[in-house]
């Protein structure tokens, strides 16, 4: 009899333990399963509210700079706005640059990222960035639209968490299958990696950045940060900001790794017979006319002239679906200097450009390096004479 109590208080026990359990992990007290975070998170946890700069690259040519303009709260958000400039270095015209203003907007159950201005990679006006629950799994439904118009239909979802919520992937898709993006949102520094994948016919292309500087900044505003540092090209002022240096992008000129920058000092003058100029100077004459192709026509028989997976490429990526219009007016091949299966090749370009309605004419002295592969010269990237 006394064990038959026994035994009817200890499952009582085990009942009031059960019931207490599931109490506190239906109110966030308890962490229940790996990959999911309390339903009671703050959103406004996984941006920083105080007055911050961020710093990305790809550590090739690509930099993003952006800082804290303005934190306030309205009745259904927190705003969160920050104003930026990307350049690329290797692209045609990264002295246009590219600036653009973020506004984050945080409620209950999303974050939102709003874009004015225009951005060279992840260009799209209105995005869901995170959305409730916070598990792996979740999803939702959005509707984007790129800096030149287009819409997308997107299905997005969680797609991991890890170090129990400090890092949170997100895939977004678009539903016809021409573009993927992940982003890498870190607790309290807000997007630290962005990948975006994309596809046109049977040519995919993989670009993206990573966060590899974030500081506090003890006056707010991106033009009070760009003042401080005397208002410099980004891909200048790299090595002044807490002494953290971006890898310098490398070009193979025959068994050595040279800094783009020294590449001049490099290739010096040598006697080149003129059926090998010929072929050189005219590979990037070449390139040059099926550039206007794809940015007139989005022809991509210009893939066919360029170094795989060189500096060019990133290029043409980044360019992908801009809305613009292009003709040469004039190119000068001034000299012409080869090392083996490398040459450096010093042009003066003169475009014209339609773009948002305006009309003109780009001036440009570019060195192209142009590479010797499988029998012919394919054009590997360009980037400014500083000479001029």
């Amino acid at each position: 009899m006394r064990t038959g109590i026994y035994t009817f208080l200890g499952i009582v026990s085990i009942v009031i333990v059960v019931v207490l359990f599931m109490a506190l992990s239906s109110v966030g007290g308890i962490e229940t399963v790996s990959g999911n975070i309390s339903s009671e998170e703050d959103l406004s946890k996984y941006f920083p509210l105080e007055s911050f700069v961020w710093e990305y690259s790809d550590a090739k040519s690509f930099r993003k700079l952006m800082v804290t303009e303005q934190v306030y709260r309205s009745d259904k958000y927190t705003h969160l706005i920050v104003k930026g400039q990307e350049d690329d270095l290797s692209i045609k015209s990264y002295r246009d640059r590219y600036q653009f203003e973020y506004t984050y907007k945080i409620d209950e159950d999303k974050i939102i990222r709003v874009l004015d201005g225009n951005t060279l990679i992840d260009s799209y006006r209105e995005v869901i960035l995170l959305k409730k629950p916070l598990k792996e799994g979740t999803k939702w439904k959005d509707k984007w639209e790129n800096t030149s118009g287009e819409n997308f239909n997107i299905s997005s979802q969680i797609k991991s968490i890890e170090e129990d919520g400090q890092c949170i992937t997100i895939e977004s898709k678009d539903d016809k299958g021409t573009f993927t993006i992940d982003r890498i949102i870190e607790l309290g520094k807000g997007t630290v990696e962005v990948v975006v994948k994309e596809s046109y016919d049977t040519v995919e292309f993989e670009t993206g950045f990573q966060l590899f500087n974030f500081k506090e900044f003890e006056y707010k505003g991106f033009d009070n940060y760009m003042a401080l540092l005397g208002n410099e090209k980004i891909g200048t002022l790299i090595d002044k900001i807490d002494e953290k240096k971006v890898p310098e992008q490398t070009s193979t000129l025959g068994d050595e790794q040279v800094p783009r920058e020294e590449e001049e000092r490099v290739l010096e003058d040598q006697d080149i017979d003129e059926e090998t100029k010929a072929a050189i100077t005219g590979s990037i004459q070449l390139f040059n006319e099926k550039w206007i192709d794809f940015i007139n026509e989005s022809d991509l028989s210009i893939l066919e002239t360029i170094v795989p997976e060189g500096s060019a490429e990133r290029v043409i990526q980044a360019y992908m679906n801009k809305d613009m219009q292009q003709k040469f007016l004039a190119m000068d091949m001034q000299r012409v200097v080869v090392k083996g299966n490398v040459s450096n090749v010093y042009v003066y370009e003169e475009i014209e450009r339609t773009m948002d309605g305006v009309t003109e004419v780009l001036i440009y002295n570019w060195i192209y390096e142009v590479d010797f592969i499988d029998g012919k010269w394919l054009v590997e990237g360009y980037i400014e004479n500083k000479s001029f």
